[in-house]
């Protein structure tokens, strides 16, 4: 099952709140500029698997790819983004 990314929970009366929390803030411009450096797939792998929470198998099935492939590919994205957020 796909889960938001944004979600009120189970109350429809509940709006998302849209503060960031404080061990979240992060310049969306520099994230995003960032996130061009990734090639297009990895950034798709990332984008599901962490922006969406779809599983592995789920990705594997939209995008055509190998399970270990969508590892492979989120991995990576994930270990050179962690290394040009540290500095």
């Amino acid at each position: 099952m796909k889960r938001p990314l944004l979600s009120g929970g189970d109350d429809p009366d509940v709006l998302p709140s849209l503060d960031a929390l404080p061990d979240f803030q992060v310049d969306v411009r520099l994230l995003l500029e960032l996130l061009e450096g990734l090639s297009e797939e990895e950034r798709r792998c990332l984008w599901l698997r962490r922006g969406e929470g779809w599983r592995i198998d789920e990705i594997a099935r939209e995008t055509a790819l190998s399970v270990s492939t969508i590892h492979r590919r989120v991995r990576t994205a994930e270990r050179w983004l962690m290394k040009r957020l540290r500095g």
